[in-house]
């Protein structure tokens, strides 16, 4: 609630007086409550709307100190965001807590995988034989590419062990752990950064919302990786807990793909819909061992 109240005191003290109509229902609600407690703000009615306005403005000076120790104004110009929201609003995920630059982890697979920005080249083959990974800082405007393709893979595990991939696979394999980071969306779409982005996510409603983020940015530029036999998979060991608790995601992603998903991809949706199950990455690895009647015809 805090958030909504500095935004909405943060509207009232330029003036002293405000129309209701400029905050939003939590503004509304944060104000409502802080009038309640503090009695230094006063709302009226006004015509078919509310009118707030400040009773005392020594006693809301000391509440909004509480709130904001400094001014936004007040701090330097080359401050951290981050030390920036915390000096406003005691809090570093206030506003805009995305970072600056995000380190992007990499392995290659196959021979002759690198990157380069035009003064730099990182040799991921090389890197990763010697040190096991590699790491790109990247930013918006920055010039890294790479002609080979690039895999996005949402658990370490996947990551730590890649026999998985395809055999004639040549890329790069980067982890990005749960959520892909809004940064990294918006620098895949910024220039044509690799030959393609396939994501392999969880089979879940955090994985197809990431895909749907995805693919709202690149287009046709990404695909989404279904793992072989993945309908055996998951009918054999999907679950249902997971399903179920990330089922929001799951309908708020598949109502964004139905224009833009594959034949396949949309196949996936519906039996996950239909079996109300989930499926994980690491399930990949059952295929191995997973033994198929060669007379079910299924």
């Amino acid at each position: 609630m805090s958030k909504a109240l500095i935004a909405a005191l943060r509207k009232l003290r330029g003036t002293g007086r405000m129309a209701g109509s400029v905050l939003t229902n939590d503004q509304k609600s944060a104000l409502n409550e802080f009038a309640r407690r503090t009695a230094c703000i006063q709302e009226t009615v006004a015509g078919r709307g509310t009118v707030y306005r400040v009773v005392d403005e020594k006693a809301l000076e000391t509440y909004w100190r509480q709130l904001s120790p400094k001014e936004k104004e007040e701090l330097p110009d080359n401050l951290p965001q981050r030390a920036v929201n915390i000096a406003s609003s005691r809090d570093s995920k206030s506003a805009q807590p995305g970072h600056d630059t995000y380190y992007l982890l990499l392995k290659s697979v196959g021979t002759g995988v690198t990157w380069s920005n035009g003064r730099a080249t990182l040799d991921l083959t090389a890197t990763t034989e010697r040190y096991g990974a590699g790491t790109l800082g990247i930013m918006p405007n920055d010039n890294w590419t790479s002609e080979q393709p690039l895999w996005l893979v949402e658990n370490q595990k996947l990551f730590d062990c890649l026999d998985w991939l395809p055999s004639d696979t040549v890329a790069s394999v980067a982890y990005y752990g749960g959520q892909l980071s809004n940064l990294l969306i918006n620098w895949l779409a910024g220039e044509s950064r690799t030959g393609a982005v396939i994501l392999f996510p969880d089979y879940d409603g955090v994985g197809l919302m990431n895909y749907a983020r995805l693919q709202s940015r690149l287009g046709e530029k990404c695909r989404f990786w279904l793992m072989p036999e993945w309908k055996r998979l998951l009918n054999e060991f999907g679950s249902h807990k997971v399903w179920l608790d990330n089922f929001r995601d799951f309908e708020s992603a598949y109502n964004r793909l139905q224009e833009t998903a594959s034949p396949e991809l949309h196949e996936l949706m519906r039996e996950m819909q239909q079996q109300a199950m989930a499926l994980e990455q690491e399930a990949i690895w059952l295929r191995i061992c997973y033994q198929v009647d060669p007379n079910d015809q299924s």
